[in-house]
């Protein structure tokens, strides 16, 4: 009878680990899909562009259609498995093991993903009509497409290594963008 149990639970031990080892090559191929370069990868790549593209046309109209709908809803489902799919992989990513599940959400993609997500639950129920506000938040799904970019990494250590010249550059540039709105407030007061 104990030969009969060793056995038993040498085989269930045997197929839990044969899930755990499926299951985490499962994770590593999803998360090669989304942070590869080559292949499939590419073309995931490729095909989310297009998505964020397509997703901010609804933005571009005073007035909602059913199809500009069905693209802003079928972006956003994309983006949901998207982030979700993210979130699954994180520890392959930050490698911090368990807790890389509670830091992801707090990293910069992960924020700009969520807060391009959030504002179409607030068309799914009239109380959250008020806060269509929250419509300019979808805007940041152009910068979903730094995730995408090859370049995006030279000009990230562009701005890390000389960030205290642009600080000034910008300060400039908006004294002049606040000197030329006032004075062609000045000039021409009847046009506002």
């Amino acid at each position: 009878m104990y030969g009969v149990t060793a056995v038993v639970q040498c085989v269930m031990s045997a197929t839990v680990r044969a899930r755990a080892v499926r299951r985490s090559q499962v994770r590593q191929r999803l998360y090669n899909l989304l942070n590869g370069d080559e292949g499939l990868a590419m073309w995931c790549g490729r095909v989310l562009t297009v998505l964020i593209i397509a997703s901010l046309l609804p933005l571009c109209f005073k007035e909602s259609s059913p199809i500009l709908e069905t693209i802003e809803y079928g972006c956003v489902l994309v983006f949901i498995v998207e982030y979700l799919a993210r979130w699954v992989t994180a520890d392959l990513k930050l490698r911090k093991g368990a807790l890389s599940f509670v830091i992801y959400p707090f990293t910069p993609m992960a924020i700009i993903d969520l807060l391009s997500i959030l504002p179409v639950f607030n068309a799914l129920h009239d109380a959250l009509r008020t806060l269509r506000v929250l419509r300019l938040f979808r805007a940041l799904c152009a910068f979903k497409l730094i995730r995408y970019s090859k370049s995006a990494s030279a000009i990230a250590a562009v701005f890390e290594k000389q960030w205290e010249a642009l600080l000034a550059v910008l300060c400039l540039a908006i004294c002049y963008i606040l000197v030329s709105a006032l004075a062609i407030f000045n000039v021409e007061p009847e046009t506002f």
